[in-house]
């Protein structure tokens, strides 16, 4: 992607929420451009799930949403990758600017932590803004919460990423689940700084929606299809959820516990359980378990 189609950025001095702000502008008709992106390093009024409050130490922490849009047929496939496909951008633009002997310690966790060692560095939220042309297309907004210094420095930390789904209703209720306590969340976070990386906030959001807008393009170039784009073999590749022992916590059921085997050609997680059933999950907080001294998940 070249400087001069490099996608747009706005960069805002204060906002209540880079997602919200987002919204208004798509309420208000104001006509936004594929990968239009708003940014600030002073979020007020982040949300995550259960409209819960994230309020950050200005400077601490970039947020960013970016503008996406698709054909309507296409959004039934592409809507999971949405999240996941921002996750991946952001692990390769980290990778990049953190230098070869670093990148190995980052991965991420489904539906779209990033992890520097297990440790959280950005969160991601994905939200349902409408449809527009007569129903044509489908608009959706994803925000990414990235902490570049210390996150004990923050008032609260980042939001926890809202699980994708395949599809409107499911993707907007993805965020009604629930993941882990904030003091937990602060105590098990990290920053950039932990892989040496100081660049400017501009720098990285430029890098970060360069790297989503040509994996985006990638999935609408193929129909919806992650395989033939490329981005079901880079999840698999970077997802160090997959194989590991897990347990999740559920919105309308019991936890469940089993091992991460999975992803379906729409984003969901499987995970087989301990009687050998799988389980297809469109919702749900993953906690990635090792096993204790006397054998038990811890």
């Amino acid at each position: 992607m070249t400087a001069a189609s490099a996608p747009h950025i706005d960069w805002l001095d204060e906002v209540d929420s880079t997602n919200d702000a987002v919204r208004r502008q798509f309420a208000d008709e104001v006509p936004i451009e594929q990968y239009a992106s708003l940014a600030t390093t002073n979020q007020t009024a982040g949300r995550g799930r259960l409209e819960r409050e994230w309020i950050d130490t200005p400077g601490a922490s970039l947020a960013i949403s970016t503008y996406l849009e698709f054909e309507a047929d296409a959004a039934r496939t592409s809507i999971g990758w949405v999240t996941l496909a921002a996750g991946l951008a952001l692990r390769a633009t980290l990778a990049r600017l953190a230098g070869e002997e670093q990148a190995a310690r980052i991965e991420l966790k489904w539906p779209n932590d990033v992890l520097v060692e297990g440790r959280k560095t950005a969160g991601i939220l994905g939200e349902i803004l409408g449809v527009i042309v007569g129903g044509e297309r489908f608009a959706c907004v994803v925000g990414t919460g990235i902490n570049l210094r210390d996150p004990q420095a923050l008032t609260t930390p980042i939001p926890i990423v809202a699980p994708p789904a395949a599809a409107g209703a499911a993707f907007a209720a993805a965020q009604a689940s629930e993941a882990y306590a904030a003091a937990d969340a602060l105590a098990n976070a990290t920053a950039l700084t932990d892989l040496g990386i100081r660049v400017p906030a501009e720098e990285l959001a430029a890098a970060y929606v360069a790297e989503l807008a040509a994996r985006i393009d990638a999935l609408i170039a193929h129909d919806g299809d992650a395989e033939t784009s490329g981005l079901a073999d880079e999840l698999r590749e970077h997802l160090s959820t997959l194989g590991r022992r897990v347990r999740v916590s559920r919105l309308d059921d019991a936890d469940l516990v089993g091992t991460a085997s999975g992803i379906t050609s729409t984003g969901e997680l499987l995970v087989t359980d301990e009687q050998g059933a799988t389980h297809t999950l469109r919702v749900g907080d993953v906690q990635h378990l090792r096993l204790a001294a006397d054998g038990s998940d811890a």
